[in-house]
């Protein structure tokens, strides 16, 4: 059975019901993409839930009454960010919660509202009281002037650039009610019918022409299945609004059981043989071996290329291994190319350990497979760049094409290249003012980069990767090291004896490259780059933090803040701020540089097996401060084992 809880949805900027919220979030791992339209607004939402408590937004909203500022054809935009943290579940009592609208944009829809909800059965009923712009029509008396006379007047939003929270604003001012009700006339919940009284002011929102007719919305929202959900509704009693909301589970793990069939009665070389033959059909690159039938011992290192989950992985093979072998103990080792990850010791086939400190990576083994190098990958791979939100226009994109040449030359030591060639784009109306400030232009240059760069080498280089010990790591790279960078770089990572802790520093000297990403073509500008930064992972919410210090590519220098959430299954959903000794007046627009951003594994939109993320990023604003490096070879991520998950 469909049930409601994981999937909410509204218009606008906060999950709910129709244009009002409710207490109900997303369940753990749920991310989602909503799409609505109702006059004069477009809203674009992208929601996530790294807790079953918290529920997390960035929007963007096409305002088409009226212009962006110096442009006759644009329509105007807004963007900014929504929380909503649920304060108790339903008990006797409703499920509580409270949520910020708006609360670090331009300030234009930015509400707080605290909402009830109570399900039974078929039925779920919500009440709140909102503040803002959820609060303007004023029925209802603020509770809060019960602590302080402060909460009578809220401050106007002044700051026209936008980008920092205004504190003082939250719960002051007047106050409103509003509340919804949702019937589901089927036993599935695949249907529902809403009912709600919206309590937004609508003469306060920028660009609202009309005159509302009503405060009474009606809807009907359908569950195609369990990703896609469709709403149809009649808000302000004058507007008819389709909706798409888009879900997935992104903390689903895909079950695999590998089957391999050892043969315990042969010879010792023509097992190690066949093991690694049987492992190797099963994506699994046997590295090196030693199993020791007398003291009933085994130590294999492998590569696996099926999951992001170590220690999924290591469970699979042990209990291979136990099915047909005789074996005690075995100490099975995981490695990500040249880079070891933590040895899982297993006691008759059960996982009773995951310990870093063990080294048996300079240990000899029995068995060592010769690897015949260099080992070449080439594929060709579609892709797709986007440019959200400019004054040129809303949505700018590109289709191409990328031939990946990647080779393991000898042991540690890689090559990689990816050149792109453009199948469609429109950046042909791509042109605006970015705003130049004192600063070098770093990055807010990027339509010329676009515009111009659209065949080319994204990347050419040759990197270093090895261990000093099990324990400390090192990468060295040299080339094209992204789309707007070339130059050497270097990092260096210690996994402290604290499991949980690592520090590190990178260090980059790197020149800008031309628009057109031609192989020579460079610029004048090159700077000297780096940080240190300690990363820490909290084992009881699953959370990694990672302060980072130094000087960023603009030459100016200050902290990165970056906070995530990461699940068994390689999800991580992650949020991060930078804070420099730039003015605000040499940042520009947004003040500071933040965004969230989500890596999500490949194999999860894929009935086959196989290991690898990618990143989907978003940033509101586009500056030169706080700007680093990009490459694509960072050590946190190559050691990144979402096995040590709980």
């Amino acid at each position: 059975m469909l049930s409601f809880l994981m999937y909410p949805s509204s218009l606008g900027y906060n999950n709910g019901m129709i244009r009002v919220p409710d207490a109900i979030l997303f369940s753990e791992g749920y991310v989602s993409f909503n799409y609505s339209n109702y006059d004069p607004y477009v809203h674009y939402t992208f929601s996530a839930a790294p807790f079953n408590w918290l529920e997390a937004s960035f929007f963007y909203v096409d305002i088409n009454t009226y212009r962006y500022p110096g442009s006759k054809t644009q329509s105007a935009k807004d963007k900014g960010f929504s929380v909503k943290v649920k304060l108790k579940d339903q008990e006797v009592l409703p499920a509580i919660a409270v949520g910020f609208n708006d609360f670090g944009g331009t300030g234009l829809f930015s509400s707080e509202y605290i909402v009830a909800s109570y399900f039974k059965e078929r039925f779920d009923l919500s009440l709140g009281i909102g503040w803002g712009l959820m609060g303007g029509i004023n029925n209802f008396s603020n509770p809060f002037l019960s602590i302080s006379d402060e909460y009578r007047q809220r401050r106007v939003f002044s700051n026209k650039i936008g980008g920092t929270p205004d504190l003082n604003t939250y719960f002051k001012g007047s106050a409103s009610l509003f509340g919804g009700l949702r019937y589901y006339p089927t036993s599935n919940k695949k249907l529902a019918l809403m009912v709600e009284y919206d309590s937004h002011n609508f003469t306060r929102q920028y660009g609202y022409l009309d005159v509302e007719s009503s405060r009474i919305n009606l809807g009907i929202n359908y569950v195609l299945n369990k990703n896609i959900e469709l709403g149809y509704h009649l808000v302000e009693g004058n507007n008819i609004s389709f909706n798409v909301n888009l879900k997935k589970d992104f903390s689903e793990i895909k079950a695999r059981r590998i089957n391999f069939n050892l043969k315990p009665d042969a010879t010792k070389e023509d097992s190690y043989t066949y093991l690694l033959n049987r492992l190797q059909e099963n994506s699994i690159l046997l590295q090196k071996a030693s199993i020791d039938t007398e003291t009933a011992e085994a130590k294999i290192k492998f590569i696996q290329l099926n999951s992001n989950n170590e220690r999924l992985a290591a469970i699979d093979v042990a209990s291979e291994i136990q099915d047909t072998l005789d074996i005690d103990t075995q100490y099975l080792i995981p490695a990500n190319g040249s880079i070891d990850y933590a040895t899982y010791i297993f006691e008759k086939g059960v996982l009773v350990n995951r310990d870093k400190s063990k080294n048996h990576t300079n240990e000899e083994y029995e068995f060592n497979p010769i690897i015949n190098y260099p080992v070449n990958n080439v594929y060709l791979t579609p892709g797709f760049k986007s440019h959200i939100g400019s004054p040129a226009g809303f949505v700018f994109g590109e289709v191409f094409m990328a031939l990946n040449y990647d080779s393991i030359l000898r042991y540690g030591v890689e090559f990689e290249s990816m050149y792109t060639v453009s199948l469609f784009d429109n950046y042909k109306e791509l042109n605006y003012y970015p705003g130049y400030t004192s600063i070098e232009p770093v990055r807010i240059e990027i339509q010329d980069y676009l515009k111009e760069g659209k065949n080319g080498f994204e990347i050419f280089q040759i990197s270093k990767i090895g261990s000093i010990h099990n324990n400390q790591h090192y990468i060295l790279t040299f080339g094209h090291l992204e789309q707007m960078f070339s130059g050497v770089h270097f990092e260096y990572l210690y996994e402290t004896r604290f499991p949980y802790v690592k520090v590190g520093f990178e260090i980059s000297d790197v020149i800008r490259r031309d628009y057109d990403k031609s192989f020579d073509g460079f610029k004048n500008y090159n700077t000297l780059t780096g940080h240190a930064y300690l990363n820490l992972y909290e084992p009881l919410f699953d959370i990694e933090l990672t302060l980072s210090y130094g000087k960023y590519l603009a030459k100016d220098v200050g902290y990165t803040l970056n906070a995530s959430k990461v699940f068994q299954s390689g999800l991580e959903l992650g949020a991060f701020f930078t804070r420099t000794n730039l003015s605000f007046e040499e940042f520009g627009e947004g003040s500071f540089d933040k965004g969230v951003y989500l890596k999500y594994p490949l194999n999860l939109f894929d009935s086959q097996k196989f290991k690898g993320r990618r990143q989907f990023g978003y940033r509101p604003i586009t500056r030169d401060g706080g700007a680093k490096l990009n490459v694509s070879k960072r050590l946190l991520d190559i050691t990144h084992d979402a096995g040590k998950i709980h």
